[in-house]
């Protein structure tokens, strides 16, 4: 026989469905960037976004503390409508005017909307808490999770939620006396001056 020589064509312009995907050369398949691309196959766009947690050691009574959420999008399509989910801690009283401007308080969660997290882009916000200033002085145990969600299927929801666990947690309160210490430490019924006359002052 005779060889007829052909010229072998790209995969975007050789009438071929390369990839599988129902879809034939430039500009039908998406996985097309011209008609001399070589390569058919549609590149995998997808979301991963991943949330970490960071709180304080200890709590003070009366003072505002604050957790650092760190998050990111590790895939390969940029993440829209993008939404931290933190449940207020028992205890604590969320501080609106201290925490990244884009969260809210929605019953007993906090809500914070990013609007886009584009591939390969991380960045942190703030979110505060106040504690009671008649807290009682005790080793307590404060857990706080939160839960990172967009309008896309996340490839990998394995990272999505981050918990901060402060066990025991130290509630600092200063050593106040006993006739103003809110307690019957004589056990008599009465408590602290001038209630109780077995204080001077």
């Amino acid at each position: 026989p005779t060889r007829v020589d052909c010229p072998v064509l790209p995969q975007c312009s050789d009438n071929q469905d390369n990839d599988n995907d129902g879809l034939i050369d430039f500009p039908n398949d998406p996985g097309c960037v011209s008609p001399s691309d070589n390569d058919e196959f549609n590149q995998v766009q997808a979301v991963d976004l991943s949330i970490q947690k960071f709180g304080p050691a200890s709590i003070v009574r009366g003072q505002t503390i604050f957790y650092q959420v760190q998050f990111g999008n590790s895939g390969t399509a940029q993440a829209t409508n993008v939404v931290i989910t933190d449940p207020i801690p028992a205890g604590l009283f969320y501080n609106d005017g201290q925490s990244y401007s884009q969260c809210s308080q929605v019953g007993n969660n906090i809500v914070c909307t990013i609007p886009t997290v584009n591939s390969q882009s991380f960045s942190s916000i703030t979110i505060a808490f106040d504690t009671q200033a008649q807290q009682n002085c005790q080793v307590t145990s404060v857990v706080n999770t939160a839960t990172i969600s967009s309008a896309q299927q996340d490839s990998n929801q394995n990272n999505n939620q981050a918990t901060t666990q402060l066990n025991p947690t130290r509630v600092d309160c200063p050593v106040q006396p006993q006739c103003s210490d809110g307690r019957d430490n004589d056990n008599d019924g009465l408590i602290d001056f001038p209630n109780d006359p077995g204080c001077v002052s």
